[in-house]
Order: structure tokens, then C-alpha cells, then sequence
């Protein structure tokens, strides 16, 4: 790919947010490991843009000036950073400061022309709240990532838990406190909170990276606690304290098509999952795929494409949970800016999703075409972890770009066909139209619609998996019967639908010959009571009826005759409708049984009410 046709991509990162140090990290990490021969990358600074926000510090201020006149580089690194985060993120935020260029100067154009895609790295206010995503829509920049409704709904914890609670997720039972009420009367707060419960997690309701947030564990801890959420947000969120497995999903895909990552569990040293124990790797165990028997781990996979969906998110997200022993599964918060970090927790899910990677990764953003997978528990023997985690950096922010500008995805190479007995796997392959395309190019929902268009097909689930490969769980209808139409033995379910089978011993050996239409189409629906009332005769024993029905056979006459049933003694029971059909087959049988050796033409039930037989 020439340097022309490479996709420019600029990465919004640093801001004003308290969480500006790891979004530089972040940004770097993208800019870093984003294969350089299909994209040109450019580290651009929101910053620059609010030099008359008045929400901000005037030490704020002034450094967005200097960023926007470029008259002076700003120190990258709080005090806090320099004391809590490793050595190597600290050097990686110092080079993404080195490396930025003010959002004044490349918003529209930069160096070498207008970006053609904004991938945002922004975390906290101002940049994951759905603000610099309202900008970008005015100046038709596309972007990566969930749009300005999804964006402010998950940044807002309150509003977040509002939505899912509306949707049937479970949440923490919380408490909010604001700035004015607190400062009017501190203590209904600490009437509301104890009436609440200790212990409490107290943290900002607009905050990321756990800044202002803590645990308290009695009455005595919470106005310091409530004092530090308000430091960062005008509102702060005290939430019931739940014990557990503290465990988090990632989602990657756009629209209905979404894949769940593995789950990953998180165990610390620290008290919780606060900011230091998110960036230090010796001091956390992210443990990817979590610890969790196989049903858990599908229910919290399934509750995070929920809360995706919920809060109408977009390409990517992680949601944050806590399954207690007592079999909660509580939704804590929908991140839709996850961290890009070396030790963030959305490339280790994307590591263990089976996803190849190496030294070739870096030059491509997926893994070559007829590459073998990982096995999807980590790296490969001897690789090395830092470059694998950047690979996974690499790929997961390559797809999110791809779904935008339609850069290079690796084809979909394998479709995986599970649940068909009737439905051959190859035919089910062809019809979902996957297989070739581009993974953030399919449709998981159009190819779901083509395979229930498949007569036998009942339901079917379609899940689509980085790098290239989908899964096709089918749920076929199950035979309850043979229906007979001229030379051709259809199938037929319970509900009356006809489809055909590869395999002929799939159905029970119960037959109907339909007498009046010569031919009948696959996926024709009959009236399930026709077929359930014919089913049930087609049941009967010749030992039920009297001694010389021997080889009872049902039909279907297109006459007022309707069901008939049989005997190979030249004599049958004539029906009519399927209504009342028990009570019809007790009325045969009671005549059969009181009259065990007259001879007979035919024994009519169509009344239930009456009987008549031929000859009287």
C-alpha cells in the first residue's frame, strides 16, 4: 500500500480529564502498534481547544494555551503517575507528549491533509462523555467508537444503571449524593447511606480509572470518602458494597453483529480495582479466560452484549461485574472507551480470543490469510508477552478502524457448523453468505435470517470471533412424524411445518399419506390440530382396535371424509375434522369392542355425537 492510499488516522488523546496521563498511554500504544504500511497516525491533543473552558483550572488553562501556540511542552506526568504507575507507562506517556500535536492545528488538516478517521483515546470527561463525539459529527470526521448518546449515558454511572436496571440487568443499589445537597445537610446523606448498608463503595458518578473512588467501611469513613468522590465530579455515587468475583467483558463488532471476548477475572493485592492496581501488574492478576465454570461464563458474556446493547454502543466496550455467592451478577459499569494500554484488560481478552500473533503482526492488522490460531490461552511458547499485548493492541484498534474505513480485514477462512441433522453443514455454510468476507464486513444478523429461511431450521444463533472465523449454532425442528405427498415423504414438526433431512432415521416411523394435494412445497405449514390428530391415530396398534385391523394406515381425503384410519381388514374409521379427535377414536373403539365380529365397510365418527357403520 503506498503512503497515499494509507488511512490517516488521528488519535484524540491527553485532554483534560484527570485521567489524561493514561490516555496518553493509550494513544501511544495505538499510534505505537498500528501497522505503519496501512495507516499513517498522528497524536492529537483535545486540549488545545479549551484554553476558555471555565470547568477548568487556571493551570488548565494555561497549558492548553501553550499547547495551542505550541510555545511550550506541558509536563506530562502528575505526581500521582510518577508514584503509582510502572516505569514503562510512565516513559510511554512521556513520549506521546513529546508526540502531540494541538487539535487548533489538525482538526481540520493536518501536515499532510485532513484525517480520515478519528480513533478516541480520551478517557474521563470531555472526551468518553459524548462531547468531543458531538464535535466530531459537526465536522463529519468519523470516528471509532460508540456515538454521543451511548458515550454520555455509560460516562454518566447513574444514568448508565438506570437504563440497564430498565432492561432487566441487575445493578448495585445505590445512593446519590450531590455537591449542594451535601453541603446543605451532611447528615441525611449519612442517613440515606446508612439506612443503605455498610460496607459502601463510594466513588465519582463522571469518573474513570477509580479516581476519587473508595470503600468505606463504617459510618465514621464516609464524609472523607464523599469528600473525595466531589473532588472529581458534582455528584457522587455510594453503592452497596458487593462481595465476589469481580470479572469484565469486552465486546468488539458494530450494530447486531457483536462478539463477546473471553471473561477475564481480576484479583488484586490492593483493597479493589483501584488505580494503581489497574496499571501495576505486580500487584493484579488478570486472569484471562477467568476461573468460572463454562454456564457462568456464557451468562456474564450474555449480560454484557445486553448492557452493550442497552446503552447502544458502538464497535467496542467492557462491562465490569460482580458475581457473588449467592448468584448475583451485578453490572458496576460499561466502559466505552476501554484503556489500549499494554496492561489493559481489552487487548488481554482479545489475546486469549484465539488470535494469532507475532513479529508479522505488526506489519498487518490482522494475522496473514491460512494462518493457524492460537489455542487461546495467552502467547506463544517463547513469545514475547509485551509484543503480543501490543498485537492485540494492533488488532483490536485496526478492526474498530476497519469498520469505518473498510481497511483490510482478514476474510472469514472458517465457519463452524454446529446442531444440523437435517440441514447439511456445507449447504448451512453456503447459505449464511460468511464465509470469504471480512469479518467487520459480515452480517451476523443477515446470515441468521438466510438459515431461518431453511425449512428444518427451528432457530439459529450466529456469533462472529476475531480474527476470522464464525460459529453457527442451529436449532433444527424436531420430526414428530412423516407426511406422504404423492411420491415425495416430507418430514413434519409439530407446528405443522414440512421440511426434508439428510438423515432418513431422524424421524419417527409414523406416516400420513395426504391425499389432497398432489404436491406440497418444503417449509409449507400445515394446521399443527390436523397434523397432531393425525399423528395420534397414526400411534395405534392393530391389538387396539379388533382382531382384524391388522396394518392400520392414516389419510388424508380431500372429501368430507377428512382423517381416515385403515384397517388392512378392508373396513376404516372415517374422521372428518381434527376437532374432538379423542373423543371421536373413544367412540371407534367402544363400537369396535362391543361388536367384535361383525363385518363391516366403515365405522363414521365424524359426530361425536352419534355413530354410523356400513353395512347396519
Amino acid at each position: 500500500m503506498s503512503a497515499a492510499e494509507r488511512i490517516r488516522v488521528g488519535v484524540l488523546c491527553g485532554g483534560a480529564s484527570a485521567e489524561r496521563g493514561i490516555s496518553l498511554a493509550t494513544g501511544m500504544q495505538i499510534a505505537e502498534n498500528l501497522p505503519k504500511d496501512r495507516y499513517k497516525v498522528v497524536l492529537i491533543d483535545p486540549l488545545a481547544l479549551m484554553t476558555g473552558n471555565r470547568a477548568l483550572s487556571e493551570e488548565q488553562r494555561a497549558q492548553a494555551r501553550a499547547l495551542a501556540e505550541r510555545s511550550g511542552r506541558i509536563d506530562a506526568l502528575t505526581d500521582r503517575d510518577r508514584r503509582e504507575l510502572p516505569a514503562a507507562l510512565q516513559q510511554q506517556i512521556e513520549r506521546a507528549a513529546a508526540a502531540l500535536v494541538p487539535a487548533t492545528a489538525a482538526m481540520g488538516s493536518t501536515a499532510g491533509g485532513p484525517i480520515d478517521v478519528a480513533f478516541i483515546a480520551l478517557h474521563g470527561p470531555w472526551g468518553e462523555d459524548g462531547t468531543l463525539q458531538g464535535m466530531l459529527e459537526l465536522l463529519g470526521i468519523p470516528y471509532v467508537g460508540s456515538g454521543v448518546l451511548a458515550s454520555s449515558l455509560a460516562m454518566d454511572k447513574v444514568m448508565a444503571k438506570t437504563v440497564l436496571a430498565a432492561k432487566g440487568l441487575d445493578v448495585p443499589r445505590e445512593v446519590v449524593i450531590t455537591r449542594e445537597a451535601y453541603a446543605r445537610d451532611p447528615a441525611a446523606a449519612a442517613r440515606a447511606v446508612q439506612e443503605l448498608g455498610y460496607p459502601a463503595f463510594v466513588k465519582p458518578v463522571r469518573q474513570g480509572s477509580s479516581f476519587g473512588a473508595g470503600i468505606v467501611e463504617r459510618a465514621d469513613g464516609l464524609a472523607a470518602a464523599i469528600a473525595e468522590a466531589l473532588r472529581y465530579d458534582e455528584r457522587a455515587l455510594v453503592e452497596e458494597r458487593l462481595e465476589g468475583n469481580e470479572l469484565t467483558v469486552g465486546v468488539i463488532g458494530r450494530g447486531d453483529d457483536l462478539t463477546a471476548l473471553p471473561v477475564i477475572e481480576i484479583v488484586t493485592k490492593r483493597t479493589f480495582f483501584d488505580y494503581q492496581a489497574k496499571y501495576d501488574p505486580a500487584i493484579t492478576q488478570e486472569i484471562c479466560p477467568a476461573r468460572i465454570p463454562a454456564e457462568l461464563a456464557q451468562r456474564v458474556q450474555e449480560v454484557a452484549l445486553r448492557a452493550h446493547r442497552a446503552l447502544g454502543c458502538a464497535h467496542f466496550s467492557r462491562t465490569d461485574m460482580i458475581a457473588s455467592a449467592q448468584g448475583r451478577l451485578a453490572v458496576l459499569e460499561v466502559n466505552t472507551i476501554p484503556g489500549m494500554t499494554a496492561n489493559s484488560l481489552l487487548p488481554k481478552a482479545a489475546r486469549v480470543a484465539e488470535i494469532p500473533f507475532g513479529s508479522r503482526t505488526r506489519s498487518e492488522p490482522v494475522a496473514r490469510r491460512g494462518a493457524r490460531p492460537g489455542r487461546g490461552r495467552g502467547p506463544r511458547r517463547g513469545a514475547d508477552p509485551a509484543r503480543a499485548a501490543a498485537a492485540a493492541v494492533a488488532i483490536v484498534c485496526a478492526a474498530g478502524i476497519g469498520v469505518l474505513a473498510f481497511g483490510a480485514i482478514e476474510p472469514i477462512a472458517a465457519v463452524d457448523v454446529a446442531g444440523a441433522r437435517h440441514l447439511d453443514r456445507a449447504a448451512a455454510v453456503a447459505t449464511t453468505g460468511l464465509a470469504g468476507r471480512p469479518v467487520f464486513q459480515a452480517s451476523a444478523a443477515a446470515a441468521r435470517a438466510a438459515l431461518l429461511r431453511e425449512p428444518a431450521v427451528r432457530d439459529a444463533r450466529v456469533d462472529l470471533a476475531l480474527p476470522h472465523q464464525a460459529r453457527v449454532e442451529l436449532r433444527e425442528r424436531e420430526a414428530a412424524g412423516r407426511w406422504i405427498v404423492g411420491g415425495t415423504e416430507w418430514f413434519v414438526d409439530a407446528e405443522g411445518v414440512l421440511f426434508g433431512s439428510i438423515d432418513p432415521t431422524a424421524a419417527p416411523a409414523l406416516r400420513v399419506r395426504d391425499l389432497r394435494r398432489g404436491e406440497r412445497q418444503a417449509g409449507e405449514r400445515l394446521e399443527p390440530a390436523l397434523v397432531s390428530a393425525a399423528l395420534r391415530l397414526a400411534k395405534i396398534a392393530p391389538g387396539e382396535l379388533r382382531a382384524d385391523a391388522t396394518a392400520p394406515a392414516v389419510r388424508i381425503e380431500p372429501s368430507a371424509n377428512g382423517i381416515v384410519l385403515a384397517s388392512g381388514g378392508g373396513w376404516e374409521i372415517r374422521f372428518g375434522t381434527a376437532d374432538r379427535i379423542e373423543d371421536k377414536l373413544a367412540l371407534a373403539l367402544r363400537f369396535l369392542r362391543d361388536q367384535p365380529g361383525r363385518r363391516l365397510d366403515y365405522v363414521d365418527v365424524r359426530s361425536v355425537d352419534r355413530i354410523v357403520f356400513s353395512p347396519e
